[in-house]
């Protein structure tokens, strides 16, 4: 079941989201980066019947927007946890269970942190924030890295030139080359990929205390990495499964897209949730 798209109105942001599915359980969706909410339709099939899930365009992607007037756009892990209560109030939600893809699951990792006690469950796939990206926080959190980032949304040329040097003395794969070209050829996708970091720049989960909330509330907590991920690797997701000291680590035979691999995904979910 698709429901019309719905907005979550605070302070000045306003989050569009859409609902698939008809289950009793709330799962709350975060895309990934140059994605939006609907990458979650295809997964109703699978899941609709157990989930009625809530999927959201994050901020700079599709139907949600920020108003002109707020000067210096921020969304840190407080005004996170403040969107996701109030749109639990607003749908007389009591508890939530969490799926985000890539930039998404950096997302349900920082409210795995600030609300542990009303998750059931939380499933992540490619996730950013289990490693630290150098160059996010660089750009976003330095005087230095917002001057050179600046520099390269108006002129990306020597990046560019940069990745090309890097491919040929084999010091990074192809795949990521390709990543940072599809991201930094057009101005439109650099300027989105500096407002996303700035908006962002403080979402960064504190990974012993989500370890730690994981284990002592129980939440049923699924990862998933691409064998052949160059963008975000499997083998820091496999040490922090560790850490939790439980089978939660999946690894998928795909790269960063995931989006062929929705049914392996939902057949873990189901596995997991059924136990």
């Amino acid at each position: 079941m698709i429901y019309p798209d719905q907005y979550i109105h605070y302070k000045g942001y306003q989050l569009n989201y859409r609902k698939f599915g008809n289950g009793s359980k709330a799962l709350l969706a975060f895309h990934g980066f140059n994605r939006s909410g609907d990458d979650w339709a295809a997964f109703e099939k699978y899941i609709g019947d157990t989930f009625t899930i809530y999927a959201f365009d994050i901020f700079y992607h599709g139907d949600s927007h920020i108003d002109e007037k707020i000067a210096e756009p921020y969304i840190g892990k407080t005004e996170l946890t403040e969107i996701v209560t109030r749109l639990m109030r607003e749908n007389r939600i009591q508890r939530i269970s969490l799926i985000g893809y890539s930039l998404g699951g950096k997302m349900v990792l920082c409210l795995i942190e600030t609300m542990p006690g009303q998750i059931d469950d939380a499933f992540i796939m490619a996730p950013d924030g289990i490693k630290i990206n150098f160059w996010n926080s660089f750009a976003s959190r330095s005087f230095l890295g917002r001057i050179i980032f600046n520099h390269v949304i108006n002129d990306p040329r020597y990046i560019l030139k940069f990745s090309s040097l890097l491919l040929r003395a084999k010091l990074i794969h192809k795949k990521l080359d390709v990543f940072i070209r599809t991201h930094l050829t057009d101005k439109e996708q650099r300027e989105r990929v500096l407002n996303i970091w700035i908006l962002f720049k403080d979402m960064i989960p504190d990974k012993s205390r989500v370890r730690k909330h994981i284990l002592r509330y129980k939440i049923n907590f699924q990862m998933f990495f691409g064998k052949y991920d160059v963008i975000i690797p499997a083998k820091p997701g496999e040490n922090f499964a560790k850490q939790i000291g439980k089978s939660c680590f999946h690894l998928l035979d795909c790269g960063h897209n995931m989006s062929g691999m929705v049914y392996e995904i939902c057949e873990v979910i189901n596995k997991s949730i059924s136990k």
